[in-house]
């Protein structure tokens, strides 16, 4: 062999390991490449999983959290109410028991008298005057009462007729007071202790406001997210 076809024979052999060794780096950055792809592709898979556990956890704990708490909303709700009710009871017992005592003192009877005086004063219809069985026996005190009013009008000059009064027993007023009715004017006016106090209940039930035990708004927001 010539030392020119060794030559000839030297390049086709580096050529052939050239091209040899370009495929070969060739398949292994394409091999290279894949696992890489693979590899990320796994780990987005796992961070993805990963992820979705945690929202599922997170929601999960939310959720009992929000259970806990509208559970202890709502028993705080119910010892508020039930503080309400008892304060309720205690302040309007001991009211009750004030004015049972006021009834029975001495000074029951003139305040009786002064009550018709005042409401009746301005009033020239004659009137029905309803009050408790037990007031009756201060019947003709009122009526006395009001025989001077009317002594009182005539001597300031009025040329009204003389209105009639009259006095009636009424079982539904428990208290006392006196339920003043006029049937030609169609007049009422309540003045009894039994109005007063359901009256003041009322406005003691608005001053310190409903007690609602509903949560739904709460939970609603949690199942939301």
């Amino acid at each position: 062999m010539s030392i020119r076809d060794e030559e000839k024979l030297r390049r086709f052999a580096e050529e052939s390991l050239g091209e040899a060794e370009a495929t070969a780096a060739k398949i292994n950055a394409e091999v290279d490449s894949e696992e890489a792809r693979r590899l990320t592709e796994g780990e987005h898979k796992i961070l993805q999983a990963a992820y979705e556990h945690i929202q599922t956890e997170l929601k999960s704990i939310r959720r009992e959290n929000s259970q806990i708490l509208s559970r202890e909303i709502m028993e705080t709700r119910r010892e508020l109410l039930l503080y309400r009710e008892e304060l309720m009871h205690r302040v309007f017992d001991k009211t009750r028991e004030k004015i049972i005592e006021f009834v029975a003192s001495d000074g029951y009877k003139d305040y009786l008298v002064k009550l018709c005086q005042n409401v009746l004063r301005r009033q020239s219809a004659s009137f029905t005057l309803y009050m408790s069985p037990r007031d009756l026996m201060y019947k003709y005190d009122v009526l006395e009462g009001l025989d001077n009013l009317l002594d009182e009008k005539l001597e300031m000059g009025t040329t009204e007729a003389a209105p009639v009064y009259s006095v009636m027993p009424d079982k539904s007023i428990k208290l006392g007071g006196v339920l003043f009715y006029s049937a030609a004017r169609g007049i009422s006016i309540n003045a009894t202790f039994d109005e007063n106090l359901a009256h003041q209940k009322e406005f003691f039930t608005g001053l310190l406001g409903p007690v609602s035990a509903d949560t739904s708004d709460i939970e609603g927001k949690d199942d939301d997210n």
